[in-house]
């Protein structure tokens, strides 16, 4: 294809971090269940202001209506053809989306004491063995 962009998954996942999300859920969530949302379109606006824009990408970010959820599924995974973003590459793909998460957890509790530091990331749910894992991978 004439419009594929070179580049590794990872650098459009952290150089974007809204395509980590997106892409994030696109695999998390069923086929039958998975819809494109005007965030996508949002996704698509900001992409066509960067050096990732593409044909497919403008289309996107002129859509107007989500109704034909087909046509639009079939256009997302043109982009991430265009945009080398392998969808099966999971790890990749679930690491950048959780970095900025967990980033925002500890800059949210960073002036807190190690008390209520400890209180609030039990709180969340999120293993402190996985952040761990987030920062030393």
């Amino acid at each position: 294809m004439e419009n594929k962009i070179n580049l590794c998954t990872n650098e459009i996942l952290t150089q974007i971090p809204s395509t980590a999300k997106l892409v994030f859920y696109k695999i998390a969530i069923e086929d039958a269940n998975f819809e494109i949302t005007p965030e996508w379109i949002e996704w698509a606006a900001e992409l066509a202001q960067t050096k990732y824009k593409t044909p497919h990408i403008i289309e996107l970010s002129h859509k107007t209506d989500t109704d034909d959820q087909i046509y639009l599924r079939g256009l997302t995974n043109v982009i991430f053809d265009e945009l080398n973003i392998d969808l099966n590459d999971i790890p990749t793909i679930y690491k950048c989306y959780e970095i900025p998460v967990v980033n925002f957890i500890i800059n949210g509790i960073r002036n807190l004491s190690f008390e209520k530091r400890q209180k609030y990331i039990y709180s969340t749910n999120v293993p402190i063995g996985y952040i761990l894992f987030l920062f030393l991978h």
